[in-house]
C-alpha cells in the first residue's frame, strides 16, 4: 500500500525548447532577428569598438557581503571610492550605491558610468590593477563578502 502511494506522488516533468525562424517564410523578419540588430565579423579590431559605439557604459556591480562585515566593507568601498575619484585619468563615476533591505539581503549594488566606451573601462581596469592602494583594498574587501556555496544539482 506504501508503494502504491509512493507511485500515485511521483510527477513526471518533462522541459521544452521552442524555436521560430529568424525570418518567416514571405521573407519577413520573426521577433528573433529584431533581438539580433547587429552583426559582428571576425576581426583584430578591439572589443570596444566591435561591440558598441557608445560613449557611456554603466556597469552593475553586486556583492554579497557577510551580515558581520556590512560596517566595514561600506567603509572600505567609500575609501575606494574616494582613491578612484582622485584620479584625474579614469573616467567613470560612481552614480549610486545601495544596500539590500529586502529579498537578497546583506547585498550591495553599486552603478558605475563609464565615460568612452569600454576603452575607458580597459584604461580604468589597467591604472586601477597597478596601483598598490587599490589592489591592498580589494584584498581586504575580498575578507567582508560571503563565499557563496553552490548547490549541487541532482
Amino acid at each position: 500500500m506504501a508503494v502504491s502511494r509512493a507511485k500515485a506522488f511521483m510527477v513526471t516533468s518533462s522541459r521544452a525548447l521552442s524555436t521560430t525562424a529568424s525570418v518567416w517564410r514571405d521573407g519577413s523578419e520573426s521577433w528573433l532577428s529584431k533581438l539580433l540588430v547587429r552583426k559582428i565579423e571576425p576581426t583584430k579590431e578591439p572589443h570596444s569598438r566591435m561591440l558598441s559605439d557608445k560613449e557611456i557604459i554603466f556597469a552593475l556591480h553586486t556583492h554579497n557581503v557577510r551580515p558581520d562585515s556590512i560596517g566595514k566593507y561600506l567603509a572600505n568601498y567609500k575609501t575606494t571610492v574616494e582613491l578612484i575619484n582622485a584620479k584625474k585619468d579614469i573616467s567613470c563615476d560612481l552614480i549610486g550605491s545601495w544596500t539590500v533591505q529586502v529579498g537578497d539581503m546583506d547585498q550591495c549594488v553599486h552603478l558605475w558610468r563609464y565615460t568612452g566606451g569600454f576603452e575607458a573601462i580597459d584604461q580604468a581596469k589597467d591604472n586601477l590593477w597597478h596601483d598598490p592602494e587599490y589592489l591592498r583594498l580589494m584584498q581586504e574587501r575580498g575578507n567582508y563578502l560571503a563565499k557563496l556555496l553552490r548547490k549541487k544539482r541532482m
